[in-house]
């Protein structure tokens, strides 16, 4: 049996709260479907994250117009929600996904957790869960509780393990979540930490002797978790914001052969660029031909001044530039080349700073509404640093 692994499509987001991003995740879904086809895939999943809670009716409907001509061809899709997907939204998704009556047996959409079977195949899934539900039995609030995320973890670990014990022994078994797994790293090499929901030590990771892999959903960063069975990330299929710009997208061709073993190939998917760029001011009227592709890019500008620049102006200019060639800036720091007035030298200028938390707040709320007043605010914030840094 052949399965593409897919997660994170989070149909419906628009960065920052202004730029949709329907054209280019759309168009993604559509790449994933050609190489489902190129590929004989039997069954496509995707892990978890399928929208964000915006937009989900029209985002469901393109979804359906999408899929329809593959599901006639033959591909069965199987979806189940993530921690950013409406549970009750995929209550009614099997109507919005609605194909023709044959084809109704060939779309699988899981809103709890299951074992289902699929070409002579055992699925475990579990979608990201409801935290109230799974401490229940241990008499624990959702919030509040010292040893909360510990208990989490061994609860979601015993839901696993409740489910794998449930397991036909003389058929092969996969096994697709969402959710955290300690030492997850990002491109840049650190660790992934997720302060709030599930974290599953990699001690904790499930194993049966029929288990040929793991699919799982929730971080970004296409990746292998090491364990005794083949265990992915796929990581999105898109690059969602700045967090993201240096990453590379893929999807996951899962075979699951007669051996216990699944093979595992990473099929790499088109990105739309994202770029942090550093120029002089001098240099705005040259944007484009210095990034030829910058009109279906999104960007950073981050701008030298030199001392007779006034920022204002040169953010006027900016937003000349902008609206002129429908360009996607997604922030603009002037960076003054004025001297500070202090004798005591200081480690961390604006400039490195600003890049750290506005990236911390593009990862972590991209799809918060309140994105740009949060970013306004902290923008005022960091100057009242950088004011205070100038006079001591």
């Amino acid at each position: 049996m052949r399965i593409l692994h897919t997660s994170d499509w989070h149909l419906g987001a628009a960065l920052r709260g202004q730029h949709d991003r329907a054209k280019e995740l759309f168009t993604q879904v559509e790449r994933i479907c050609e190489l489902a086809q190129e590929h004989k895939v039997d069954l496509l999943v995707v892990a978890g994250d399928v929208f964000v809670r915006r937009n989900m009716l029209e985002s469901t409907k393109t979804l359906a117009k999408i899929l329809s001509p593959y599901i006639k061809r033959g591909l069965k899709v199987l979806i189940f929600p993530g921690n950013h997907d409406d549970k009750e939204h995929f209550y009614m998704m099997r109507a919005l996904l609605s194909v023709e009556e044959k084809q109704r047996d060939q779309i699988y959409i899981i809103d709890k957790s299951e074992v289902i079977t699929i070409n002579n195949i055992q699925f475990v899934i579990v979608p990201y869960p409801n935290i109230p539900e799974l401490l229940e039995p241990y008499k624990i609030e959702a919030s509040g509780a010292k040893n909360r995320n510990a208990v989490l973890s061994k609860a979601y670990a015993e839901l696993v393990d409740t489910l794998l014990a449930s397991l036909d022994p003389n058929l092969p078994a996969t096994l697709f979540a969402h959710l955290s797994i300690s030492g997850v790293i990002s491109h840049s090499e650190k660790e992934v930490n997720y302060d709030e929901g599930i974290l599953m030590e990699r001690n904790s990771l499930p194993f049966a002797p029929n288990l040929t892999y793991i699919g799982l959903g929730h971080i970004h960063q296409c990746q292998k978790i090491p364990h005794k069975i083949p265990c992915y990330y796929s990581g999105s299929m898109e690059r969602m914001d700045m967090g993201e710009r240096d990453d590379d997208k893929f999807v996951l061709l899962v075979e699951i052969p007669s051996t216990r073993i699944a093979n595992i190939t990473k099929l790499p998917l088109p990105v739309t660029p994202f770029y942090d760029i550093s120029i002089n001011a001098l240099e705005l009227d040259s944007l484009l031909a210095l990034y030829p592709d910058l009109r279906e890019s999104f960007f950073r500008l981050n701008i030298d001044c030199e001392i007779d620049d006034e920022p204002i102006a040169v953010q006027r200019r900016v937003k000349e530039l902008v609206d002129k060639f429908s360009l996607r800036c997604l922030d603009v720091i002037c960076i003054s080349n004025q001297p500070i007035l202090s004798t005591r030298e200081v480690t961390k200028t604006p400039q490195d700073y600003a890049k750290t938390v506005l990236d911390y707040l593009y990862e972590k709320h991209f799809e918060d509404p309140d994105l740009l007043a949060l970013e306004d605010r902290a923008k005022l914030l960091m100057q009242e640093v950088n004011n205070a840094l100038a006079k001591n």
